[in-house]
């Protein structure tokens, strides 16, 4: 067996390839676990999930407008991400256009009060939780979103094979 690599919590202890690599998946879920229950304590306020939150701010940012686009952009299912968005019409945060006899497809649009909220819970948290921006500084987190999107994109250029792909013959 050939050490070839380091752990990120002691440099000085060697690992092998494998285990760095299970070590970036288990450090990456515990970041999205701390950072998502950071957010989900600022949210409790004005009772909203990470998932209403990032719909709704997504659509404030005009970052998409379909259930669709959403469920790829959080890679959460089309049926649970459409109970968030009908929690979100209930309270009359978003509107649907339902020109589409698709639900998947109806143009979701943030209301005024949605937009409202939006702006409230923004000024609040502006983003990411301060002590993580203030320890790391501006332009460590820069690198770290740009080697995540890095890897991200690594990962997403058919790197995987499809289920159809697979069984195919």
């Amino acid at each position: 067996m050939t050490i070839e690599s380091t752990t990120w919590r002691n440099p000085s202890v060697q690992t092998t390839p494998s285990h760095a690599d299970r070590e970036i998946l288990l450090l990456t879920n515990r970041l999205k676990k701390a950072l998502w229950r950071t957010l989900e304590l600022e949210l409790e306020r004005e009772s909203l999930s990470v998932p209403q939150w990032l719909v709704l701010s997504g659509l404030a940012r005009n970052e998409g407008g379909t259930l669709t686009h959403f469920s790829r952009l959080l890679g959460y299912d089309a049926g649970s991400l459409s109970r968030v968005i009908h929690q979100l019409r209930l309270r009359k945060l978003i509107m649907t256009d339902r020109a589409s006899q698709d639900r998947r497809n109806a143009l979701l649009q943030l209301s005024d009060a949605g937009f409202a909220l939006y702006q409230t819970i923004e000024s609040r948290t502006g983003g990411l939780p301060p002590v993580l921006t203030t320890a790391l500084g501006r332009r460590r987190m820069m690198v770290l979103g740009g080697l995540m999107e890095r890897a991200i994109a690594l990962l997403e250029v058919d790197a995987i094979p499809s289920k159809s792909e697979v069984l195919s013959p």
